[in-house]
């Protein structure tokens, strides 16, 4: 009798391994790892005991898309460590977190993963081709004595209101967009990118993206390093303000 395994039914069948072996490495804990669900795609979080988000448990499961983008940050020590994975495989992965080893998750899907430098690439386990990397970085808040390789080329419009004294501040503008341009360097590991481009973004209050211009070029020639970048200046925590204020620097 012959039997029929769908990548559906595989994704099943490794789902319920992985609730099974996730018993072993479950932990009470919560705080020490969470899922950026803003700056992910195509991820469904499928077991989790953490009830607040976007904290995340030893031994939670995750299921990512073809194509999905996973990002994970760490707030173990002082030093902020995050995580940033793309799915290159055909079918679903389905990941088991396990924040005690970088980069944080395994899976029985996946063979020969390889370690080079701050990147991960590892192999689907039945066909042998690239099914997943990551990157990790270490992305503590710049300091304003430290001086931000991208800061200079800051351009600021619409700052006459006294409630946008945060941003007036010299230091303080540097000190955001260096900001902005870690999590930004992190898509360009990822997807391999060198080349940085010019991203107009407009804040409004109290301190949310309302609009964001996104280079022709950049979403012709690498959609995904594009989708990555417009999630980093979306999603940053901007500090407070009472009128809109545009900004623009390369990423």
């Amino acid at each position: 009798m012959f039997r029929i395994r769908t990548p559906a039914l595989n994704v099943f069948l490794s789902i319920l391994g992985l609730t099974l072996n996730s018993h072993s490495v479950r932990s009470a804990s919560c705080g020490d790892l969470q899922l950026l669900a803003d700056r992910s795609r195509g991820v469904q979080i499928l077991a989790n005991d953490c009830p607040h988000s976007p904290e995340i448990a030893s031994g939670t499961i995750l299921l990512m898309a073809p194509g999905a983008r996973l990002w994970l940050s760490s707030t173990k020590s002082q030093r902020q460590l995050q995580v940033v994975c793309q799915s290159l495989a055909e079918s679903s992965l389905t990941l088991l977190v396990d924040p005690s080893t970088p980069p944080w998750i395994s899976s029985k899907a996946l063979q020969n993963c390889q370690r080079q430098k701050r990147r991960w690439n590892c192999a689907d386990r039945g066909k042998g081709d690239k099914a997943l990397t990551c990157v990790m970085a270490q992305l503590d808040e710049p300091t304003v004595n430290s001086p931000p390789r991208q800061a200079t080329s800051l351009v600021l419009r619409s700052l006459g209101s006294p409630g946008n004294q945060a941003l007036k501040d010299e230091s303080r503008r540097q000190q955001i967009l260096a900001a902005v341009g870690k999590d930004a360097e992190l898509c360009h590991e990822l997807y391999q990118v060198g080349r940085k481009f010019t991203l107009t973004w407009t804040i409004a209050p109290p301190g949310k993206v309302t609009g964001i211009e996104i280079p022709t070029t950049l979403r012709q020639l690498h959609p995904q390093l594009s989708s990555c970048l417009a999630d980093v200046v979306k999603f940053h925590t901007y500090p407070h303000i009472s009128s809109p204020i545009t900004l623009s620097a390369p990423l």
